[in-house]
């Protein structure tokens, strides 16, 4: 079930995965899904060990972000669902980009930061509609890892930090955008780079239920 419509997946722990190159020492981060979404780190973004695993390291003063281009696979329909691992370290940096594909009038779909460490999840619609869902009761801990998920299936999008549901979800709907903007990890073009680290980014073509974010979850706090 892990891997069903799995759009893109990146920064894994090599040791857990043979196919993941993650750790190599060039400029390339490469996919372990089958559509082989492979990006580029820009501005010095950087592999680096935390407790054993190898993440994506990110600093907002240096402009760092990975960029995955604008393959044909990332441009979703609906449902979907977006989920990271990530480590975020406070800056003065308003917004912080998680991952997406553009923002505002060229964007399609995001995760960012808002100011209390709350999660914005966009989509916007072919019509131009912006839909976005930013539940303020659960919050990211800063300093350590915190698991974040969005879904939509059509009718809902909701948001989960460390395997909760935020909020009681939005209704809405909408057809999801085509863009050209490159989707992009810790920058989405526009509002601010994300500081910190990052780990098991991926995308799913389907929406994940309530009972798999909080097993994702689980399972990735379980890891060594």
């Amino acid at each position: 079930l892990q891997s069903r419509a799995l759009v893109g997946r990146w920064v894994h722990d090599s040791r857990s995965d043979p196919s993941d190159r993650s750790d190599r020492s060039d400029a390339t981060v490469h996919d372990t899904s089958p559509n082989r979404l492979t990006g580029k780190l820009v501005n010095g973004a950087a592999f680096v060990k935390d407790n054993g695993r190898t993440v994506l390291q990110l600093e907002d003063k240096r402009g760092q972000y990975v960029d995955l281009g604008n393959p044909e696979a990332a441009n979703l329909s609906v449902p979907l669902t977006l989920e990271a691992w990530v480590k975020y370290e406070q800056s003065e940096t308003w917004y912080p980009a998680l991952f997406g594909k553009g923002y505002e009038q060229s964007g399609a779909y995001s995760l960012h930061l808002r100011p209390g460490l709350t999660i914005w999840f966009e989509l916007d619609g072919e019509d131009g509609t912006r839909h976005f869902y930013n539940p303020t009761d659960l919050s990211l801990t800063p300093g350590a890892w915190n698991h974040v998920a969005a879904t939509y299936d059509g009718a809902v999008m909701r948001v989960y930090i460390n395997g909760r549901a935020a909020g009681a979800g939005k209704e809405t709907k909408l057809v999801l955008r085509k863009t050209v903007e490159p989707l992009r990890l810790g920058w989405l073009g526009s509002y601010g780079y994300f500081n910190g680290r990052m780990r098991h980014v991926a995308i799913y073509g389907r929406a994940m239920s309530a009972a798999e974010v909080f097993a994702r979850y689980r399972a990735g706090r379980a890891a060594p």
